[in-house]
């Protein structure tokens, strides 16, 4: 969870549950892989193909991530996501 309550909320009132999830910028990418990816234990070496998929396709794609996406409380998520805490 990276976004701001007031943010996530707006998110969640607009219907943005289970919508593609793209961040806006380097600094919000960077957020999300901290949060996500570098905790993640499908990224060992820097190779997941999800996140490669949100580099190299637009949000109208086919082939853009479909594991990238607004969960039910209007965050970004990554459906795939497993902790390396929990493993």
């Amino acid at each position: 969870m990276f976004l701001t309550d007031e943010h996530a909320k707006a998110n969640k009132e607009s219907g943005y549950e289970g919508r593609k999830y793209r961040p806006s910028n380097g600094m919000e990418g960077e957020i999300f892989y901290d949060c996500f990816c570098a905790n993640c234990t499908k990224d060992v070496n820097q190779d997941c193909k999800i996140l490669g998929g949100s580099y190299c396709f637009s949000l109208k794609d086919d082939n853009y991530p479909e594991e990238l996406q607004y969960d039910s409380e209007g965050q970004p998520t990554c459906t795939s996501f497993v902790s390396k805490k929990d493993s």
